[in-house]
C-alpha cells in the first residue's frame, strides 16, 4: 500500500491523527522526537452489538472453534494458519470477519515458534486500518504490534508504534508512564542514546507528568548518559535537576547517592573537590537516614585516603568524628566507619587516637568479630614495633577468647602470633604455634590452614623440601609442587615432575590435570609438546578458565608471549583460543596474532587473520581502520619497492578506509603508529618508512625549536651567579603539550620514578607556562626552568606533589643520550644512562658527582630548578660555533604535560628540539684550556697505585700478577708518548699548546684504562694466532 493510498486508520494514519502533521513529519526525519502535541485517537468506548442470524452464527463459531482446535497443536500450525485465512475470506459481514482477522491475527502473535511473525504484523495492520474500532480493541491491538516489533528488535518500528498507543484515549497514568518508558527504551535500543536522553529529559520537565515516572525516568537518562554514551559529566546537570523535584527524602537520597557516584567513579579525571560537596550535600542532610550517611562518610575517607597531602588526607576525619559521636547508630556502619577512621588517623600521625578507636571496636560486644579481632591485632602492632614480643603474643592471644571465632579467625590469630617467632628468626617455635588450632576446631579445613601455615613459615626459612612433604603426606602433589616452585626454591625441576605426574595420570580427577597444565604453557622445548598434547584435556576441564589463560599467556603485560616475544607460542595459543572465543577475538589478541604472524615471516597469514578481523563485532572503528591499514601495508613486499611506491599504494587505501571509518586525523594517527610497528616486525623497512611518512602527513607541521647558547666570559656556580652574571639570558616557554601516551609513564620502569601528584589536578586553573634557559662557560653547560605554581607552599612543605621533569640531552644526531629526572617536590635530581661507557662516551652516574650538580629553588610563584653538565663528559666533542645538539625537556605537572619542542613518545628523540651554540673562538680555547688541566690530572691518577686506588699501569709490572713483558712491549711506547705533553701543560700555557695537547693528548690521557685493554686484547691475540 503506497502512502498516497493510506486510510486514515492505518497505522501512519493514526499517527498522523495523533501528532498532527507536523509533528509527524518530524518525528520521522529529525533527531527531535517528542511527546509533546500528542492527540486522541477517534475511537469509540461503546457501540451497539451487531444483528446476526443465529443460524450464521452458530456456523462461524463452529468454523472458529475448529480452527482454535488446529491451532492448539504446534505441529498443525500451518494447517490452522490456512485455516484461519480461509474462514477470513469466506466471511461476507464485516463484524464477523474482522472478528476473524482478530482471532487469526492472534494466532499468528501467539504462535511458538515465532515462525508468523511477520504475516501477525500484516493481520494487525489490516485491524488497524478499519474505522470506527472500540478504544479497547485499538489498544490491544496496538500492544500485539508493538510486542512483536520488540522481540524482533524492530526497535525503530516499535517506538512510533509506542506513540500511537500514548495517542489511545483513557489511559492511566501507569500505562502512560510504562509507555513512556518503552518508548525511550527503545530509542535506546535502536541506538538513538541522544534522542533517547532528550525525551527522557522532556519527561522530567514537564511538571504535568507523575512525580514517581519523573523519578525513575531521569535517573535512568543519567545511567544511559553515564555508561551507554560515556558521558557521564552531562549526567551531573540531569541529576541535579531532579532534586529540584517535590522528591521525598528517600528519592533525594537516591539521587544524591548516584551523584556522589558520578563524581567519585565515572568523571575522569576525579575533581576531589566535587566528591566533597555531593558527599557532604548527603551526610549533612539530617532526613538521610543514618546508616546512609555513615556509609558515604566511610566512602569519603577511603576516597581521601589516596591523597598525596597529609592535610588533604585529614580533611574527612573531623567529619567521621563528628557522626560517630551520634548516638543510637547501627552497629555494621559504625564500625565500618570506625575501621576507615583508624587508617585515616594512622596516615596523617594520630597514632593514638587510631589505637583508641581499635579499643572502642573492641569493647563493642555487637561488633562482627571479624572486626574485633581485626582491632585487636591493631593494638598488638606498637608493641610488636617496639620489639616487646612477649607482650604482644598476650594482647594477640586475648583475641582468643572473643566468642563467635571461626576457623579462618582461629587460624588468622595464631599466623600473627607465629609471625612475632618468625620476625624473631625462630620458625621452630612458630610451628607448634599453629597446631593449637585443633584446640578449637578439628576438622579438614582447620588441618589444611595448619598446613598451609606451617608451610608458609618453612618456605620463608627456606626449608622448601620439609614444606612439601607436608603436602606430599596428604597427598597432594600439586600443593607440594607449588612449594617446590617457589622463588629462591632450588627444586623447581622437581616441581615439574610433580605436575606431569598428576597431569598423566589418567586416573586423577579431571579438574586436577587441568590446574596442573597451565604450567606447561612455557617456551621451554620439553613443556611445549605436553601442551600440545593435553590442551585439548584443559578445555574439557573448563572452557572458559581456558580461554582466559589461552588470551593470557598471549597478551598479559610484561609477562605473555607478545611481550617476551614468543611468537611461535603465540600462534600455539591462537590457534587453541580462536575456536572458543564467541563470537570473536577481542582486539588485543587478534593484534598479537597478527604481529606473531608478521615476526615469523608468515605474512599472508598475518593478511588473512587481519581481514577476517575487519568483520568481527566490536572492534572500534579506528581499530578496523588500523587492521585495513595493516593488511594493506603487508601486501606491499617486493623488497625493491621504493618508499614513495609505498607511500602512493598506502595512500590509497588510507583515502578509501578513513572515508569508510570517518576517522578523525588524530584517531588515524594513532592507528597508524601501530600498524607501523606490525611491519617493522615483519621487517618491511620501506614500508615502515611510508606508514610513519603518511602518518606524519596527518600532523600540522610545527617549526624545530632552536635556542642559542651563548657563552659567558665569567663563570657560573649556580642560580646566584647565573642571575648576577647574565640575567637578560633569553628564556623560552615549554608550551607544547605532550603527544604521546601518558600510560606509558606508568609502565617506563627502566627510567626511574617521576614523582607525585602527575595528572591529579587537570581542571586546574593553567598556570603560566614553565620558561627555559641555558648559558655555557669554560666549565660546562647550564640550564634551568623557571615554573610556575600557586601552591608552591604546599609544593615545599611536602603537602602536594608537583610531578617533576624529564629532560633529554644528546651531543649531536645519532650520539648517545642521558636522561634526567627531577622531582619538583623534593628537588631530587636522579640520572639515567641509555648506553654503556666507551672511549668515546661518559655516562653521567651518580657516583660522577663531578660531571654534574643540581640546585632547586622555591619561589612564591612557584620554583626554579637548575643544571650543570661538566665539559668533562663530552670532552672530545666540545661544540663549535653553530654546533647543534639535541635536547627535550617534559613537565609532568598535576596539571597534565607541557615540553619544550613537542615531545611525542618517551625517549622519542625525532621530536627534540636543538641547541645551537655560539662559542667563540676564545671560549673554545678556554673550554681546552680547562679540559687539558683535569685531562692530565686524571692520567696522572691513573699510572700511580695508592692505598684506595689500583692504576692501570702498575698491575703489569708485577712478575707474579702481571705480565712485564706486555707492559715493555705494549704500554711503555703508550706510556712514553702521552708522557711526551706532560712538560707543555702549564699554567700559562700558550693557546697553541692548548690545542696540541687537546688534539694530540687529551683523548689518550682520559682513556689510559681502556687504552690499556685495547693494547691487551691485541698483544693476545697476536700471540695466540702466531
Amino acid at each position: 500500500m503506497s502512502h498516497s493510498t493510506l486510510s486514515f486508520f492505518s497505522l501512519h494514519g493514526l499517527r498522523l491523527f495523533a501528532l498532527g502533521a507536523a509533528t509527524l513529519g518530524a518525528t520521522l526525519v529529525s533527531a527531535a522526537p517528542t511527546f509533546k502535541n500528542i492527540k486522541p485517537l477517534p475511537l469509540v468506548a461503546e457501540r451497539p452489538a451487531p444483528t446476526i442470524a443465529a443460524e450464521v452464527r452458530k456456523a462461524f463459531d463452529a468454523e472458529l472453534a475448529a480452527c482454535r482446535e488446529l491451532a492448539r497443536d504446534n505441529a498443525k500450525a500451518a494447517e490452522a494458519d490456512a485455516a484461519f485465512g480461509k474462514l477470513v475470506k469466506a466471511q461476507t459481514i464485516e463484524d464477523l470477519r474482522v472478528e476473524a482477522l482478530e482471532a487469526h491475527a492472534n494466532f499468528l502473535f501467539g504462535n511458538r515458534e515465532r515462525a508468523f511473525d511477520e504475516q501477525a504484523l500484516a493481520a494487525f495492520d489490516q485491524l488497524l486500518a478499519l474505522r470506527g474500532q472500540l478504544t479497547g480493541k485499538v489498544k490491544s491491538w496496538l500492544n500485539s504490534k508493538q510486542a512483536i516489533q520488540r522481540r524482533q528488535k524492530q526497535h525503530a518500528a516499535a517506538f512510533d508504534t509506542t506513540l500511537v498507543q500514548l495517542a489511545v484515549p483513557e489511559l492511566t497514568a501507569d500505562e502512560i508512564g510504562k509507555l513512556k518508558h518503552q518508548a525511550v527504551d527503545l530509542l535506546l535500543a535502536d541506538g538513538r542514546g541522544e534522542e533517547a536522553v532528550e525525551l527522557a529529559r522532556e519527561v522530567v520537565q514537564d511538571a504535568a507528568a507523575p512525580l514517581g515516572l519523573r523519578f525513575d525516568i531521569g535517573r535512568k537518562a543519567a545511567g544511559w548518559l553515564r555508561v551507554n554514551l560515556r558521558k557521564p559529566s552531562e549526567a551531573a546537570p540531569l541529576l541535579d535537576e531532579l532534586l529540584q523535584l517535590p522528591l521525598d527524602s528517600a528519592q533525594r537520597t537516591t539521587v544524591r547517592q548516584d551523584l556522589i557516584y558520578l563524581v567519585n567513579h565515572a568523571i575522569k579525571p576525579r575533581d576531589s573537590e566535587a566528591v566533597w560537596e555531593r558527599s557532604m550535600a548527603l551526610i549533612d542532610d539530617a532526613e538521610t537516614p543514618i546508616a546512609t550517611r555513615l556509609r558515604v562518610a566511610t566512602e569519603l575517607l577511603s576516597i581521601y585516603e589516596g591523597e598525596r597531602g597529609v592535610k588533604d588526607r585529614a580533611r574527612p576525619v573531623p567529619v567521621a568524628e563528628k557522626l560517630l559521636a551520634e548516638k543510637n547508630l547501627p552497629v555494621a556502619e559504625e564500625v565500618r566507619l570506625r575501621e576507615m577512621l583508624q587508617r585515616a588517623l594512622n596516615t596523617v600521625g594520630r597514632g593514638d587516637d587510631a589505637l583508641a578507636q581499635a579499643e572502642i571496636i573492641l569493647a563493642n560486644t555487637n561488633a562482627p568479630v571479624a572486626s574485633r579481632v581485626a582491632a585487636n591485632a591493631s593494638l598488638a602492632w606498637p608493641m610488636t614495633e617496639a620489639k616487646d614480643f612477649a607482650a604482644a603474643e598476650k594482647r594477640l592471644r586475648h583475641a582468643l577468647t572473643l566468642q563467635g571465632l571461626n576457623t579462618t579467625l582461629v587460624a588468622q590469630i595464631l599466623e600473627s602470633i607465629g609471625r612475632l617467632y618468625l620476625l624473631q628468626e625462630q620458625e621452630d617455635k612458630a610451628l607448634p604455634i599453629y597446631t593449637e588450632a585443633y584446640r578449637y576446631f578439628q576438622t579438614d579445613d582447620m588441618t589444611n590452614r595448619v598446613i598451609k601455615l606451617t608451610v608458609a613459615a618453612l618456605s620463608e626459612a627456606y626449608r622448601f623440601e620439609e614444606a612439601a612433604q607436608l603436602w606430599l603426606d596428604r597427598g597432594d602433589k600439586l600443593e607440594a609442587a607449588n612449594v617446590l616452585a617457589r622463588q629462591h626454591s632450588p627444586f623447581g625441576e622437581r616441581a615439574r615432575e610433580l605436575r606431569l605426574q598428576v597431569l598423566e595420570d589418567e586416573k586423577s580427577p579431571l579438574q586436577a590435570r587441568a590446574s596442573a597444565y597451565p604450567s606447561f604453557l612455557t617456551a621451554d622445548p620439553r613443556d611445549v609438546p605436553v601442551a600440545e598434547k593435553y590442551h585439548e584435556l584443559f578445555i574439557r576441564a573448563n572452557t572458559n578458565h581456558a580461554i582466559r589463560t589461552f588470551g593470557d599467556r598471549i597478551t598479559r603485560a610484561a609477562s605473555g608471549t607478545a611481550y617476551y616475544g614468543d611468537f611461535a607460542g603465540t600462534v600455539r595459543y591462537l590457534g587453541w583460543l580462536k575456536p572458543l572465543v564467541k563470537p570473536n577475538l577481542d582486539f588485543k589478541t587478534t593484534l598479537c596474532g597478527i604481529n606473531a604472524y608478521a615476526d615469523l615471516g608468515r605474512l599472508d597469514e598475518a593478511v588473512a587473520l587481519a581481514r577476517e578481523a575487519v568483520d568481527y563485532t566490536g572492534f572500534k572503528p579506528e581499530e578496523i581502520y588500523q587492521l585495513k591499514m595493516t593488511a594493506a601495508a603487508l601486501g606491499l613486499r617486493d623488497p625493491k619497492m621504493t618508499v614513495e611506491a609505498a607511500k602512493a599504494a598506502l595512500a590509497k587505501a588510507d583515502a578509501v578506509h578513513a572515508k569508510e571509518t570517518e576517522l578523525e586525523p588524530a584517531q588515524r594517527a594513532s592507528a597508524l603508529a601501530s600498524a607501523g610497528g606490525t611491519v617493522l616486525q615483519a621487517r618491511l623497512n620501506n614500508t615502515a618508512r611510508a606508514i610513519a611518512a603518511l602518518r606524519e602527513g596527518l600532523y600540522v607541521p610545527r617549526p624545530r625549536k632552536t635556542y642559542k647558547v651563548t657563552f659567558s666570559d665569567r663563570p657560573i656556580s649556580g642560580l646566584d651567579s647565573w642571575d648576577s652574571i647574565a640575567p637578560k639570558t633569553e628564556r623560552q616557554i615549554m608550551d607544547r603539550t605532550y603527544g604521546g601516551n601518558m600510560e606509558f609513564l606508568m609502565t617506563d620502569v627502566a627510567t626511574g620514578a617521576r614523582g607525585e601528584g602527575i595528572g591529579t589536578d587537570a581542571d586546574a586553573k593553567k598556570q603560566k607556562p614553565t620558561e627555559i634557559s641555558f648559558i655555557c662557560d669554560d666549565n660546562g653547560l647550564h640550564f634551568r626552568f623557571d615554573a610556575y605554581d600557586e601552591r608552591a607552599a604546599e609544593v615545599k612543605a611536602k603537602l602536594l606533589g608537583a610531578g617533576s621533569y624529564e629532560g633529554y640531552i644528546a651531543p649531536g644526531e645519532n650520539q648517545p643520550y642521558i636522561c634526567f629526572l627531577i622531582d619538583l617536590q623534593s628537588g631530587r635530581l636522579d640520572l639515567y644512562n641509555t648506553t654503556y661507557d666507551t672511549m668515546h662516551h661518559r655516562r653521567v652516574t651518580a657516583d660522577r658527582s663531578h660531571l654534574y650538580r643540581g640546585e632547586h629553588r622555591f619561589r612564591e610563584d612557584g620554583y626554579t630548578t637548575y643544571v650543570f653538565l661538566s665539559w668533562q663528559a663530552y670532552a672530545e666533542k666540545i661544540p663549535e660555533a653553530g654546533t647543534v645538539w639535541d635536547f627535550e625537556n617534559a613537565h609532568w605537572g598535576r596539571a597534565g604535560s607541557s615540553t619544550w619542542n613537542g615531545l611525542e613518545s618517551i625517549h622519542g628523540r625525532s621530536t627534540w628540539g636543538a641547541l645551537v651554540f655560539d662559542i667563540p673562538p676564545a671560549g673554545r680555547v678556554a673550554i681546552k684550556r680547562q679540559l687539558v688541566f683535569k685531562a692530565l690530572a686524571s692520567y696522572k691518577g691513573e699510572k700511580r697505585t695508592s692505598h684506595h686506588h689500583e692504576g692501570a699501569l702498575d698491575h703489569w709490572l708485577d712478575s707474579a700478577v702481571g705480565d712485564p713483558e706486555f707492559y715493555e712491549a705494549r704500554l711503555r711506547p703508550l706510556v712514553e708518548r702521552l708522557d711526551a705533553y706532560i712538560p707543555l701543560v702549564k699554567a700559562d700555557m700558550s693557546d697553541a699548546d692548548v690545542e696540541k695537547v687537546y688534539n694530540e693528548a687529551l683523548f689518550g690521557w682520559n682513556n689510559l684504562r681502556d687504552l690499556v685493554d685495547a693494547e691487551r686484547r691485541k698483544y693476545l691475540a697476536e700471540k695466540l694466532t702466531r
